[in-house]
């Protein structure tokens, strides 16, 4: 069994993508243009968290996006060019899983 926690998470943008096997030993998950040379926080999700449900959690005053999520994993990553289109490679076990990716937190006063 392994230790999970619960993250509450506010984002102005998202993508969910699906991690697809890559080779062997790797998986990959593509992205949009926009997303390419940013560093990323990228989260797997359970099955009934949809796009139509991060929608639903928008608040139009702050424009932002609110949810909690139960994760024993949170990756971050700095999406690379491939031929206009953004990919960064994954553990192999994730692959079939939707990945919630959102930009890096800058994360200051840790003390």
């Amino acid at each position: 069994m392994s230790t999970k926690i619960l993250v509450k998470l506010e984002f102005k943008e998202y993508q969910l993508s699906r991690c697809k096997p890559s080779t062997k030993t790797s998986a990959v998950i593509y992205t949009k243009k926009s997303w390419i040379d940013k560093e990323v926080c990228i989260i797997p999700m359970k099955l009934d968290i949809t796009d139509r449900y991060i929608e639903s959690q928008f608040n139009p005053e702050t424009e932002t996006y609110t949810m909690t999520v139960e994760t024993d994993t949170i990756l971050t990553k700095t999406i690379k060019n491939r031929q206009n289109i953004g990919r960064t490679y994954l553990p192999t076990e994730l692959i079939g899983i939707d990945m919630l990716i959102i930009p890096k937190p800058v994360i200051e006063n840790l003390y």
